[in-house]
């Protein structure tokens, strides 16, 4: 009966995943200051511990936003949701060229790291064949990593 019970323990932290770690750590006081004085505006925020940093997902302007800190509190990036009929018409030029054309856009957003911003569209083949593309402001892709 003991070996059930951490057996199903065991199971439950390891279905919980993220939630399970969001609990692991404190939010630095470092990595919260930064986060108010970059997002000041920022309602509705949940925070996530990604083990070698700290993700804040927020609504900012009725926006969806994910920024990423690292565990002292610099900046690392930002994600934006977009609506697919926001995507510039270079980027969307750029994805009807690419040999992944005829493959479904799922989801866009912006990915802002420094002083770069990418677009970052998620499009599905079939359920099984899914890809991450970026591509940069003015159409070229940028990075086709290995299929999900």
């Amino acid at each position: 009966m003991k070996k059930l019970m951490l057996w199903l323990m065991v199971s439950a932290l390891v279905i919980s995943g993220d939630s399970a770690l969001a609990q692991l750590r404190k939010i630095p006081a470092a990595v919260t200051q930064a986060f108010k004085e970059k997002f000041p505006e920022a309602g509705n925020v949940e925070w996530k511990d990604k083990l070698t940093g700290f993700e804040a997902s927020f609504v900012l302007n009725e926006v969806k936003y994910q920024a990423t800190f690292n565990t002292k509190g610099e900046w690392k990036q930002t994600e934006t949701s977009v609506a697919e009929d926001e995507i510039p018409a270079e980027v969307q030029e750029g994805f009807d060229r690419s040999k992944y054309k005829e493959w479904e856009i799922k989801s866009v957003s912006l990915l802002e790291t420094g002083d770069s911003q990418t677009f970052v569209l998620m499009v599905q083949k079939t359920a099984l064949l899914k890809k991450r593309l970026y591509f940069s402001y003015d159409g070229q892709l940028l990075k086709d990593p290995v299929t999900l």
